[in-house]
């Protein structure tokens, strides 16, 4: 298969090298979390100890009710549509994301984080504030 020198004999033989080099390695991505605000029943204060414990944390607001929230909380928020995509996109980068919204998108959310994880095989935790 390879020669004597270190170097395949053909181009199938370097496949089957790179193939069994791969095969060997197991990389696991180190994925970030999303954190998850239901503002509907929470402390403000709570929420703004997370934040300034996470000076990087990319913000959402999914519906009127979380936008509006923000907005008189004077939270900057980094995406307000295509949130639970947009936030899961950066977890598998390994940074963390929050979710601001309502108590009937909280299930939506812990929906779509499960089906992610389980179609892609990584582990995104979801952490309700």
């Amino acid at each position: 298969m390879v020669l004597g020198n270190g170097f395949p004999r053909s181009p199938s033989d370097l496949i089957h090298c790179i193939e069994s080099q791969w095969s060997s390695a197991t990389i696991v991505p180190k994925c970030g979390c999303i954190y998850l605000w239901n503002v509907d029943n929470g402390s403000e204060s709570s929420l703004k100890v997370q934040m300034e414990q996470e000076s990087s944390l990319l913000v959402g607001a999914m519906g009127s009710r979380a936008k509006e929230f923000a907005i008189k909380q004077d939270i900057r928020l980094d995406y307000t549509y295509g949130v639970i995509d947009k936030c899961l996109l950066r977890a598998t980068g390994g940074e963390n994301a929050l979710i601001l919204t309502s108590e009937g998108m909280v299930g939506r959310v812990e929906e779509r984080v499960a089906i992610f994880c389980r179609d892609s095989r990584l582990q995104i935790a979801l952490i309700p504030l």
